[in-house]
């Protein structure tokens, strides 16, 4: 546990946060600040296993353990969201076969779009036909 901002930057350096919901690879090294005796502390992590229960399972090779992604009072009302950290995104490099994969999604998607904006135009000149 590591309370010093100083270290804490020096840590996250080359580490993006992420939203949670986050789909995790698994092994992939994680870093997170959570409550743990009622004071927040930064922890240096370990590598992704798997999720349980609204707990983000991590190993280092040794014994696994559970990090809570929220914290819920007696209400089961979140009183505090953890925080994670990943490698940067930014720096991650996709292989030509998945960049070329995601290419052609996005495509596809378009051609969806382009097809219901075009439907929604028809739609709404025949409504205003009846209108008028």
């Amino acid at each position: 546990m590591i309370k010093d901002i100083k270290t804490i930057r020096e840590e996250l350096n080359g580490f993006d946060e992420v939203e949670m919901p986050f789909d995790f690879k698994i092994g992939t090294r994680i870093k997170y600040i959570t409550v743990l005796d009622n004071v927040e502390s930064f922890y240096t992590g370990g590598n992704y296993v798997r999720m349980v229960n609204e707990k983000i399972v991590l190993s280092n090779g040794g014994p696994d353990w559970r990090v809570p992604t929220v914290l819920r009072d007696n209400n089961c009302k979140i009183i505090y969201n953890s925080r994670f950290f990943i490698p940067n995104l930014e720096e991650e490099v996709l292989s030509e076969k998945t960049q070329k994969h995601y290419e052609k999604i996005i495509e596809t998607q378009q051609r969806v779009i382009d097809k219901m904006t075009e439907i929604i135009r028809k739609d709404k000149l025949e409504l205003q036909k009846y209108k008028n």
